[in-house]
């Protein structure tokens, strides 16, 4: 009974001891194939992940190129349109000088030139340092000129209000009829006076002036003899220019 009694206790308590079996060639192949795969299939997760950022990108850049040539495009398109809708210069015909025996053989050719047949023109003298102003606008004076109200002679600021004429759409000029009798006269103020000898007076004392035609018939109405209210489009209603300065 103490033999078997000691036999137990031996056995109750001797450690127990795990035997660890050798890996076979083929667990240690089967082992590295997964490993491999597992770095193989991160490798090809990272390409992956590599081509849809730069695909992505690429996208990007294809937007931003196709957005700045079409702002480009644009942008190009505006500025032709405006150079496209700019009104060239109005063009002056050169004289010598201003008198009467030199200015009214080119007066008539030129009205005949244009098929102007009417019998009266507007004439205004201009300072010839306005004179690009006038070729481009059609008018010497702009928004920054004086304007007179003289009464029973010009206009009131409150025609111009309640006709909406612009600053820059005023001038003064004086009416010359009879154009088609061989005799031109000027009005000036009540009086009407030769137009030759009325430049022939000018010419004598201003040798700095152009002079400017408007059609009557292009400008706006009022009852000024000497203020004229044209057009917005002013270049419209100028049938020449005339200058020592071509």
């Amino acid at each position: 009974m103490r033999y078997a009694a000691a036999v137990t206790t031996i056995r109750a308590t001797a450690p127990r001891l795990e035997v660890l079996r050798p890996t076979s060639q083929r667990e240690v192949a089967s082992s590295s194939l997964s490993s491999a795969s597992s770095s193989s299939g991160d490798a090809l997760e990272a390409q992956a992940a590599a081509a849809l950022t730069h695909g992505s990108q690429q996208r990007k850049d294809a937007l931003s190129t196709s957005t700045s040539l079409a702002s480009t495009a644009s942008s190009s398109s505006l500025l032709a349109l405006r150079v496209q809708t700019t009104a060239p210069l109005l063009p002056v015909t050169r004289v010598a000088n201003l008198r009467a025996a030199e200015l009214l053989p080119a007066l008539k050719a030129h009205l005949e030139s244009v098929g102007f047949t009417g019998d009266k023109v507007l004439l205004r003298f201009v300072d010839l340092a306005r004179l690009p102003t006038l070729q481009r606008t059609g008018n010497d004076r702009d928004a920054s000129s004086t304007l007179y109200d003289v009464p029973d002679a010009d206009c009131s600021a409150v025609d111009r209000r309640a006709h909406q004429v612009a600053r820059r759409q005023v001038t003064y000029a004086h009416t010359v009829v009879g154009l088609n009798d061989g005799a031109p006269c000027i009005q000036v103020g009540e009086s009407l006076v030769s137009l030759a000898a009325h430049l022939d007076a000018a010419a004598a004392f201003d040798t700095g002036s152009a002079i400017v035609l408007y059609d009557p018939a292009r400008v706006m109405p009022n009852e000024s003899l000497v203020e004229v209210w044209l057009p917005k489009q002013s270049q419209r209603a100028v049938l020449g220019i005339f200058s020592t300065r071509g």
